[in-house]
């Protein structure tokens, strides 16, 4: 029988093409194959099913592949922002949608086309070989580890700061922007890059610090079909980080909306006219005021230090597109002038003396921009009639009769002795200086040298009023 049986097999194995072993179940990138397939039909299983399919898609169709998954990982990361870091009510479609637009054209499109056909192929056409040698080998190859870091300074030196974050922020401009009427694209253009502008310390210092380590790691090991998707998945952490500093639409700071409190949309409105008349000699044609515009008013004015001047414009531009608006003009100065609530005035107040912004004030900080305040009370100051012009009739008419009053040392003295008095005055644990609570809880004493601070930052006041010392 078994002998029989053996016959039969090398009778068919003689019919097939490579004899027994063509009979025989073989594993073949098309599945299982040969003897018996016919009996397994229903169980065959393909080394290419739906997970083969799904992971040969990067290197098959890399571009597209790139585009698509950056696009929907940029997306997914702001809404993992506003749901689950930010417990938004309601998703912000449009904000999601400046990610998703950026993730696919700038992180999918185009650093495929940098990174992989430019740099990898041309460039750097040793890149891919030095990504697939083992570790050993690597720690050899010194010209390939100088291509290793030349890639990473690419990345890091030329493309996020020259391209990636100017894209995004043109992109956020773009999309979330609030465009003033006959606004043209290139001025929504220099808009977005002064914002960039204000933040770009922070942002390139944040990106070192996630990319240089990441793009060692893609650069070093990752076959070049990869290097995009991998950028992709570190880049969601980035995305997130990207999302919570610069996400947010630029509407005016927390301090900006306590300002807002005691105004009501009439007073504003009717303020902000004002102020848009006095400025509007100086502002662009949307009536807002460039940088060197306000510098020149308050120069004007008699400020000469330039820390203050610096201050004053952190202040007075709410949502730091470094234009100030006469919406935000009127806003401020109501705040600081008396206009506000007692509160409000006090916050307002100290956040203006508070020249780092970091949350107390010190000694040279009072000094500072009390000299400063007393240099615009002074040059408000009308000889003979003791009455001093408000700021707008300042702007208005001051600013182009002639240069600020000279330098006065007894400002400058009384300044001095101000800061050392609410130092002195103001009960604080800190020697070297006072919290925003010890601030307020000074001013509510109602000291003599307090009512002389909160009174010099009347010279704000917009209309004309008595001087009184």
């Amino acid at each position: 029988m078994w002998r029989r049986c053996l016959a039969a097999v090398e009778r068919a194995a003689s019919l097939r093409p490579g004899g027994v072993r063509g009979l025989l179940p073989q594993w073949t990138g098309g599945g299982v194959v040969g003897l018996g397939q016919r009996g397994l039909s229903t169980a065959v299983v393909e080394n290419r099913g739906l997970l083969g399919t799904i992971l040969s898609i990067p290197k098959r169709y890399p571009f597209q592949f790139a585009c698509i998954f950056t696009g929907l990982k940029t997306f997914s990361a702001d809404i993992f922002v506003q749901t689950c870091m930010e417990d938004a009510k309601e998703i912000d479609w449009r904000r999601s949608s400046v990610f998703a637009v950026f993730g696919f054209c700038y992180q999918g499109a185009f650093q495929y086309m940098v990174y992989i056909h430019i740099v990898a192929k041309r460039l750097l056409p040793n890149a891919a070989k030095y990504a697939a040698l083992p570790m050993r080998d690597k720690l050899k190859d010194f010209k390939g580890f100088l291509q290793l870091l030349a890639q990473v300074g690419i990345a890091n030196l030329i493309m996020d700061p020259c391209f990636c974050l100017p894209t995004y922020y043109i992109t956020k401009e773009a999309i979330l922007g609030k465009r003033e009427d006959g606004q043209t694209f290139p001025e929504m253009v220099r808009l977005a890059l002064n914002k960039y502008k204000k933040n770009a310390f922070e942002d390139i210092t944040t990106s070192w610090k996630i990319w240089i380590p990441a793009q060692l790691v893609n650069f070093g090991l990752m076959p070049l079909h990869l290097r995009v998707p991998f950028i992709s998945i570190i880049s969601f952490g980035y995305c997130v980080v990207l999302s919570v500093m610069r996400g947010a639409k630029d509407k005016p700071i927390q301090e900006a909306a306590n300002f807002q409190v005691s105004l009501t949309p009439e007073q504003h409105h009717l303020l902000a006219n004002d102020v848009g008349n006095a400025i509007k000699k100086y502002g662009d044609q949307n009536g807002h005021l460039p940088r060197e515009a306000f510098e020149y008013i308050f120069g004007r004015l008699g400020i000469r230090d330039r820390r203050a001047m610096q201050r004053l414009h952190e202040i007075f531009d709410l949502d730091k597109d470094g234009l100030v608006s006469p919406e935000e003009f009127a806003v401020v100065i109501h705040a600081i002038s008396g206009s506000g609530t007692p509160a409000e005035r006090v916050s307002s107040i100290f956040r203006v003396i508070d020249i780092d912004d970091n949350g107390l004030l010190t000694t040279d900080e009072l000094e500072t921009m009390l000299r400063a305040i007393l240099r615009i009370e002074y040059n408000l100051l009308e000889e003979p009639s003791k009455t001093k012009s408000g700021l707008l009739v300042a702007i208005e008419e001051k600013t182009e009769t002639g240069p600020a009053k000279p330098q006065s040392k007894e400002l400058s003295q009384r300044a001095h002795m101000l800061a050392l008095t609410v130092m002195n005055e103001a009960k604080h644990e800190s020697p070297e200086s006072i919290t925003p609570e010890e601030f307020k809880a000074w001013a509510e004493r109602g000291s003599i040298t307090s009512e002389q601070v909160l009174r010099l930052f009347r010279a704000f006041e917009p209309n004309t009023q008595a001087h009184s010392n």
